[in-house]
């Protein structure tokens, strides 16, 4: 049976803004969503990045552990995108100073999320054009919210996994090699 709406597994207010992540586990993804919001409630912007679960599942247990500054010293950059005109979907994170909002002159984690027009390279990937109009979107976390959001998000993998081992492996007990052959409820 297809779904037919998202399940948000965790989702962040900020002023005027909305992170918001959702399960496209079916595929082997989650959505990132960075939403913001005028002053009349009514989305002005958005942007969002799937992000496959093997690329991020190290991270979210560097940040909920906190050693995600030591590991990924530069930060951590998935490419992505797709479709038809070619669109780049390009979700960053890094720990940084923070120079505006709550958290001015301390130090936070910034999910940011860039879309734009991108070209297809030879084996299906995606590559941001360059000097192309791009739409950004940032959301800035304390270290604790970090913390809090990854371990919701690797609570939410764990239980869809125990959900869905009877399609994770086949009828001879293989591990299915990927998630796309696997009919999932």
């Amino acid at each position: 049976m297809e779904r037919k709406f998202a399940i948000e597994v965790y989702k962040q207010h900020g002023f005027k803004k909305l992170l918001s992540i959702e399960d496209n586990l079916e595929i082997g993804k989650f959505k990132f969503w960075v939403v913001y919001y005028g002053d009349d409630f009514k989305a002005t912007r958005r942007v969002f990045a799937y992000v496959n679960i093997d690329d991020v599942r190290g991270a979210l247990a560097s940040l909920e552990n906190m050693t995600f500054p030591k590991v990924y010293t530069d930060g951590l950059e998935i490419y992505g995108g797709g479709g038809d005109p070619v669109m780049s979907r390009v979700l960053r994170v890094t720990y940084e100073e923070v120079k505006s909002g709550k958290l001015a002159g301390k130090m936070g984690f910034v999910v940011k999320i860039t879309n734009g027009p991108g070209e297809r390279l030879g084996k299906g990937g995606v590559k941001p054009t360059r000097g192309a109009d791009r739409e950004e979107g940032a959301f800035v976390f304390s270290i604790a919210e970090a913390q809090n959001m990854a371990a919701n998000v690797i609570d939410y993998w764990q239980a869809w996994q125990m959900r869905n081992l009877h399609v994770l492996y086949n009828e001879e007990g293989k591990k299915r090699p990927n998630l796309r052959e696997a009919k999932i409820a």
